[in-house]
């Protein structure tokens, strides 16, 4: 009788543990953030997105997408319709470093929410005595700030 409960146990905890196993592999893998990144990159950054007095560069990126509530947008098309995407985007990340022209930061995913990895850089640096730049870049977790970001 014992023996009979034990192989019950065991056979009941190997078909748990194998359901489990199935849907872990079924699960698709969703990224808030899914990036496209541009092969033939020279390393220049092109102009993205421009609101006020901030204009936002993709560095060696084809696409940025975002998924807000189950919706996937192009990061431009939501940025236009919603002013706090940026933000909404760089809370996600984690921040790494601050620079000493006056404040530019740079933040990093490294693949928990987007699918490459991701590096946004916030420039606030000082350009003229009244004129501060606050630009951002864009690119895969690969990109470092270069000697034009935030001039």
């Amino acid at each position: 009788m014992k023996n009979k409960k034990i192989i019950l146990i065991v056979a009941m905890v190997v078909v748990v543990f194998l359901l489990v196993i199935l849907c872990f592999l079924n699960k698709k893998q969703s990224y808030e953030i899914e990036t496209i990144i541009d092969n033939t990159c020279k390393d220049m950054a092109k102009e993205y997105y421009i609101d006020n007095d901030i204009t936002i560069y993709s560095y060696c990126l084809d696409s940025i997408k975002i998924e807000v509530d189950n919706e996937k947008y192009e990061l431009k098309d939501y940025l236009s319709s919603h002013s706090e995407g940026l933000s909404y985007l760089i809370n996600k990340l984690e921040y790494i470093e601050t620079y000493k022209d006056g404040g530019t930061k740079l933040y990093r995913d490294n693949q928990k929410i987007s699918n490459q990895g991701l590096t946004v850089i916030t420039c606030n640096s000082m350009i003229d005595v009244d004129k501060i730049n606050n630009d951002i870049y864009i690119g895969p977790k690969s990109m470092s700030y270069e000697d034009y970001f935030c001039k």
